[in-house]
């Protein structure tokens, strides 16, 4: 599914730019997955991360939208 898309593109760093939804509900432990298949982090320095994010309010929901930067790339907040 999608899941396993969206982490197989930022695994090869094909993604610039995300939107990440986020609703006001609790999914349970077996909500559904953001990026399955991602390289582990074991370390926050060496995580896929957006910056300059921005956020906007649809309803009850928040989209935050940022470019994507990966370790060892630098980036700015």
């Amino acid at each position: 599914g999608g899941s396993r898309i969206h982490g197989c593109f930022l695994n090869e760093m094909l993604v610039d730019r995300a939107n990440l939804f986020i609703a006001p509900i609790f999914a349970g432990s077996e909500g559904v997955s953001l990026a399955s298949g991602l390289k582990k982090v074991e370390r926050k320095d060496s995580a896929v991360r957006l910056v300059r994010v921005r956020t906007r309010k649809y309803g009850e929901d928040l989209m935050l939208s940022g470019d994507v930067v990966y370790p060892g790339e630098g980036g700015t907040s």
